[in-house]
């Protein structure tokens, strides 16, 4: 068993993620805090980790790390400035390629190979900053959307206790973003899904296919495609 280590740590966002990071992370930190507006995980979070509404109820000089997973609120500048700590974001593709959103939809809209995920420094460039630690996954014919998605959590929880690791042994790494090789999509880029995402049976049945897969779901996940 890890031993405890004396620093403390704050996590924010609201998908199962960041429950299981949250849970993982206890054998390692003095003290854990939560941001999330998610009701299940606060129903389930064990009794060691500290509830609060966001970062005014928390004395930010004895914290030493914030992890922001699947978050969708912007941390702010005067935060992220806070030279004592580290901020630390999961983004669910590999960057510098497909930050923003729905990294996974446009994955496959774009014939990729491969997808994975990314826990990188946070800046004030959204998914900007220097990269942590790295994970690749082959994308297979059956995949979707859903499916990918389902695969960069397991390989975020995986990495996570791997970057957990590495933090307390001292190795931690960073590598520098190439900006040339960077790709961003936002909610502005649904405009350029084909057809509108309507299915049009005088394209090929292989685009039909590609289509109907790179917008494919979760139920659970909000959907503003």
């Amino acid at each position: 068993m890890e031993k405890k280590n004396n620093s403390n740590a704050v996590f924010i966002g609201d998908t199962p993620l960041l429950y299981s990071c949250v849970l993982s992370s206890v054998k390692f930190f003095k003290k854990i805090y939560l941001i999330t507006q998610n009701r299940e995980i606060n129903k389930k979070i064990s009794k060691g980790v500290l509830k609060v509404k966001d970062f005014n109820k928390i004395d930010l000089s004895k914290i030493n790390f914030v992890f922001s997973i699947m978050n969708q609120k912007i941390i702010p500048n005067d935060l992220i400035n806070n030279k004592n700590i580290k901020f630390i974001n999961f983004h669910d593709a590999t960057l510098p390629k497909y930050a923003g959103l729905y990294s996974s939809t446009w994955s496959i809209l774009n014939n990729e190979k491969y997808h994975g995920v990314t826990w990188h420094e946070i800046t004030d460039v959204i998914d900007g900053g220097n990269i942590y630690l790295q994970k690749k996954f082959k994308i297979k014919d059956s995949d979707n959307a859903n499916s990918i998605d389902l695969k960069s959590n397991y390989c975020g929880i995986k990495s996570f206790s791997q970057l957990l690791k590495i933090i307390f042994k001292k190795k931690l790494l960073l590598k520098k973003q190439n900006m040339k090789q960077r790709t961003y999509y936002g909610l502005r880029d649904k405009f350029n899904i084909p057809n509108n995402g309507f299915l049009n049976f005088k394209n090929s049945l292989n685009n039909l296919i590609k289509l109907s897969k790179a917008l494919k779901f979760s139920k659970n996940k909000v959907n503003k495609l």
